[in-house]
Order: C-alpha cells, then sequence, then structure tokens
C-alpha cells in the first residue's frame, strides 16, 4: 500500500505509472491519493498579486523573497492553476513549465493510462465536498482583506508586513477572483514611499471561465492563505502598526474535482454537486473508488470516517463510492391501496433489488428502478432498495406508515395518581407523519399548553376525585383509531415541601415551607431525596445533614414524569416531578 498526500500524490502516480510503462514489478495492491492536485492547484491570484506588488513597488525584501521562492517555485509553476507570471486576465499557468509538467505526466505509463497505473486498485480521499458545497464566502469577488499600514517614525524595523509600511503608509485589498465568466478585481493598493500625496496605487482584475465558479470558492481542500498573511503581517508596537478587517480565512486549494482526476475538467463547473452519481460509473474518473466528505476540510485532513475507509480497503474490503440514491413517492403515508418508489440517481449498469421487512405491504416487481407497494393492513414498513453497481453494494431505506394510527401506536404516558390543583404532564410517542395531537382531560382541569403536540400540560381540579387523560392522533389518512387513555386518581396531599421549578431540565430545588405543620406535626429539615421513574426504578439519591434546602443536580435524566421524594427522619412525602429537555 502506498499513500502520496498531496504532492506525494503525483510523485507516486508517477513512479508506480513509470514502473509498469518499463515492465517492472511495484508489488503494490493499493494506491490511496490524498487530496492530491492531479488537475491543479489554486491559490488566489489576488494574494499573488498582492505579493508581486510589494516586491516590485515597495522594493520590499521579504515579499521578493516569498513570490521567488513560493509562488515563483517549479512546483508552484507546474501545479498553480493560474499563476501570475502568465499575465493573464483568465486563468493561465505560469508559460512553458506547467505544459511541460502535464506533457510528461500524462503521457507516462502504460497506453491509454493518462499517466494512471493499472496493476492495482487505486482510490482516491478528498477533503473537498463532494456534495458541491461552497467556501466561505459562497461568491466570487468578495473582499477578503483589507491591509492598513503606517510608520510611527522614520526608523528601520524587521518584519514581513512591517517593512511593507516603514515608508510612510500604505494600503491594500484583496478579493476572490469572480464567477461564471464575469470580471472582477482581485487587487488594489496604494504605497507611499515619502508622502501621502505621492501614492502608488495600482489594480489587478481577473476572469473565470463562464462554465465555472471562481476557483478560490469552489468544493476543495482548504488553506489558510488569507489568514497567513495576516497572522504574519500583525504589528502593534509604538514604532509602527497594521490593521486587517473582513478577513476570510480559507480558500479552495485542492479543488475536489481536482484531486478526482475528473474529466473534462476545462469545461466542467468545479462547483458541480457530485453526490448525484457514480463517478466510477459513468467514467469521470480514473479512480477505482473514492471518498468524499459531505463538507470542506482543511488540506490533507485525515477524520475517523475517512480512516475507517481506507482501512476497509486495506483489509480487502472495497469501499463503494459516497453517491446519493433516494427514494420518492407521491402518496406518502400510503392510504390508498397502492403507492409507487423509484430509486434515484441511478447509472448506466445498476441493479436494483427490492425488499421490505414487514408484512403490512407487498412488493412488485422486486426489481428495476420502480416499484409498487401494495397495502395489505395499517402499521408500519421499512422499503429497502438494494443496489449493486460497478463499483460495489449500496442499501437506501424508507420507513413507511401504512394507513392511520390505532391506539397502540399512540400510548399515554403520565402519572396514575395526582394532588389537587397541581400541574401534570404526559406524553406521547412522536409518529412521523402525523397531523394532529387531539387530547383530552376531566372536565374541571385546567388546560396549560400541549394540545396538537405530543406534549401536554394541565392543573389538576380542587376535588379529590379521579379522572381520564386521553389522546388521539391524525395523520393524512384518517383521524386516528380509538384514544389511548391514562386514568389518573387525585388526591388531597397537604404536601410539607415545596419543589420548583417544575418541569425542570438541569437542576430541581426542594426546600421546606413557612408553615408546613399538619396535625400538629412540624417537618422542616430534609435528610434525603429520592428520584424514582414511572415503573418504581431508583433513578437518583441523595443524603443531607438535616437541611432546609436541597438542589438535585438532573442533568442525566430523559424526558419523561417522575417521583420525588423527600425524606425527613421517618417521614417520606412524593412528589410528581417532570424533566424536559
Amino acid at each position: 500500500m502506498i499513500v502520496g498526500p498531496s504532492m506525494g500524490s503525483l510523485i507516486s502516480r508517477y513512479a508506480l505509472a513509470y514502473m509498469e510503462k518499463k515492465g517492472q514489478n511495484h508489488n503494490c495492491r493499493l494506491w490511496v491519493s490524498l487530496d492530491g492536485p492531479h488537475l491543479g492547484v489554486n491559490v488566489p491570484i489576488g494574494s499573488q498579486y498582492w505579493l508581486e506588488y510589494y516586491s516590485r513597488v515597495a522594493g520590499e525584501r521579504d515579499a521578493e523573497d516569498v513570490l521567488e521562492h513560493n509562488i515563483g517555485s517549479v512546483a508552484a509553476k507546474q501545479l498553480l492553476l493560474h499563476h501570475w507570471t502568465s499575465h493573464s486576465t483568465s486563468p493561465a499557468p505560469a508559460p512553458v513549465t506547467r505544459g511541460l509538467f502535464l506533457q510528461n505526466l500524462q503521457n507516462n505509463g502504460l497506453p491509454g493510462s493518462n499517466g494512471f497505473p493499472q496493476n492495482l486498485r487505486k482510490v482516491s480521499l478528498t477533503n473537498g465536498s463532494g456534495s458541491g458545497v461552497l467556501q466561505q464566502p459562497g461568491a466570487g469577488c468578495s473582499q477578503v482583506l483589507n491591509m492598513k499600514g503606517f510608520a510611527r517614525n522614520w526608523l528601520s524595523f524587521f518584519s514581513i508586513i512591517g517593512a511593507l509600511v516603514r515608508k510612510q503608509g500604505t494600503e491594500s485589498n484583496i478579493y476572490f477572483s469572480s464567477d461564471y465568466g464575469t470580471t472582477c478585481k482581485v487587487f488594489d493598493g496604494w504605497y507611499a514611499k515619502f508622502t501621502f500625496q505621492n501614492r502608488h496605487y495600482e489594480e489587478k482584475f481577473a476572469q473565470t471561465p463562464s462554465n465555472t465558479r471562481s476557483y478560490d470558492v469552489v468544493p476543495g481542500g482548504q488553506y489558510n492563505t488569507i489568514g497567513v498573511i495576516q497572522q504574519q503581517g500583525t504589528i502593534s508596537d509604538l514604532l509602527k502598526y497594521t490593521t486587517f478587517s473582513n478577513v476570510i480565512n480559507n480558500n479552495a486549494f485542492i479543488p475536489t474535482v481536482s484531486a478526482l482526476a475528473l474529466t473534462n475538467g476545462n469545461s466542467r463547473d468545479w462547483a458541480e454537486n457530485l453526490s448525484n452519481r457514480n463517478l466510477v460509473c459513468t467514467g469521470e474518473t480514473p479512480f477505482n473508488a473514492y471518498f468524499t466528505p459531505v463538507n470542506n476540510e482543511g488540506h490533507v485532513t485525515l477524520t475517523s470516517a475517512s480512516v475507517d475507509w481506507v482501512k476497509n480497503e486495506l483489509n480487502n474490503l472495497p469501499q463503494p463510492s459516497p453517491y446519493s440514491i433516494q427514494l420518492i413517492s407521491g402518496n406518502e403515508p400510503i392510504c390508498e391501496s397502492t403507492a409507487t418508489y423509484q430509486a434515484m440517481n441511478l447509472t448506466a449498469g445498476t441493479t436494483v433489488t427490492w425488499s421490505t421487512t414487514s408484512s403490512d405491504i407487498s412488493i412488485s416487481p422486486s426489481t428495476g428502478p420502480q416499484t409498487t407497494v401494495s397495502r395489505i393492513r395499517n402499521g408500519s414498513a421499512t422499503l429497502i432498495a438494494t443496489v449493486n453497481s460497478c463499483s460495489g453494494t449500496a442499501i437506501s431505506t424508507k420507513d413507511l406508515r401504512v394507513g392511520g394510527y390505532s391506539s397502540g401506536d399512540y400510548p399515554v404516558s403520565g402519572p396514575s395518581s395526582s394532588c389537587t390543583n397541581s400541574d401534570v404532564y404526559f406524553n406521547t410517542n412522536t409518529l412521523p407523519g402525523a397531523t394532529n395531537y387531539q387530547w383530552f382531560w376531566p372536565s374541571d382541569w385546567t388546560y396549560v399548553s400541549g394540545q396538537g403536540t405530543p406534549y401536554l400540560a394541565v392543573r389538576t381540579g380542587y376535588n379529590p376525585y379521579g379522572g381520564n387523560v386521553g389522546v388521539r392522533v391524525a395523520n393524512a389518512c384518517d383521524a386516528g383509531g380509538s384514544p389511548a387513555i391514562q386514568y389518573v386518581q387525585v388526591y388531597d396531599c397537604g404536601y410539607y415541601y415545596s419543589m420548583s421549578p417544575n418541569p425542570a431540565t438541569s437542576t430541581v430545588t426542594v426546600s421546606s415551607k413557612e408553615t408546613n405543620t399538619k396535625d400538629n406535626v412540624k417537618h422542616e429539615t430534609i435528610t434525603e431525596v429520592n428520584i424514582y421513574d414511572q415503573q418504581g426504578n431508583l433513578k437518583k439519591h441523595q443524603k443531607f445533614e438535616k437541611v432546609n434546602r436541597a438542589t438535585l443536580n438532573i442533568s442525566d435524566l430523559r424526558t419523561g414524569v417522575y417521583f420525588l421524594e423527600i425524606v425527613d427522619g421517618i417521614y417520606k412525602e412524593r412528589q410528581q416531578l417532570s424533566v424536559l429537555r
């Protein structure tokens, strides 16, 4: 196995293909290209002009050094899609250098290989989104840096940006390049060598091909080009200072299209959403499989998901490529006798097999891109599409509701007893496709909140007798079956302790009431607090040294109704506690 990160992917690609061309056995079973620049690298052209301006106009050695040894290096000239030495408004590489590099790279290897090794499995990991997610900001021509710098006297000092501003003053701006064939400013700046009135001002413009968004904002492995300029150039002391504003930290460095080496790169929209098809099956990528994240990541970043994907490849478990399969239907829940579903985003040569986990529906046909689901009885079902393509098997599922709901689908959870004039809370299952939750309660109780939702809050009446609390749940098929009911017995409790808040989310506080005597017995201390669920299971237990106020942390309890028990010596008092998240 060989993993080639970044430029290493091109070096390993060339070496493996060269050995195959020469008839040599490279003994490599798996080659992993990690965010490799197969179609080129992007560094915002505005930042290149920024360096060139201060090198040429201000004569600053630090800017000149970066321009010569970084942007002007052989590797940069071989890889950059738009290089400032082209002196071209449209994206153009460094003269001669990149053309020779591409010619040598593509002519390497076996005939027809386009310079890629063939006698192994080759996979690509990208750090750029495969779902068309743009960099921020998501539009070309956006300002991404404003720099202002001034010297407070004529003393020399040394730093990258400090050197730029040691004369009299300077201000400059960098912008991302344009979208879809438009032209916009990518750099402007002035530099005053001796006096503010004698400013040297320049501006540069760039145009993006008409088929694509700006290379700076397209999906791709990120590099913090503008942030590096800010970090290295920030100065603030008695002699000099620089200020930066409108700084955008990340640009597309290795576009996703480049890392996947997609065909017809010059005619593509490099911001395209690639998740709607299998690029291996369509022949758009030379790789046997690929992994793309949903969101853009830092260049050559490894995540747990990408590492697990590669580990499976290393263990001879070929991984499918991440394209989306969607199940669609014009009728869900299934209220009529039949409903049609279809697997979407399929490529040529793909087969689909349909199945279900439920006896409430039948499926016909069981193969093909489309199937008809027939309703047998009300219930819940899972529809499964097993998709076999050139790069492996993918499974997509869709949960279905067949017909309306019945009382068994929406049981009522809540207390079976309560005190008079107390807030009580009930809930039922949250059901997909539900259009209404119709609650009812005893006539002498007071409604608080929750009608139409899975949660109900009401206050019991003053009369100590029981009553029914119930609910019916409707969906598009009908208004629901018979109501689900919870009987609640109401007592005249006469509590000695108060509890707040109720409902509670993270903590609950129990305290003795100011007047808490009953039958000539006084309870004003707390020695123990316990919390039980509705099944009587002890969930919290805490002891105290005869306090009259106690606070418990309940952040680990799930949403639901509990019973809180306060203990004072041998006396015990239980109250209902509702926990909400």
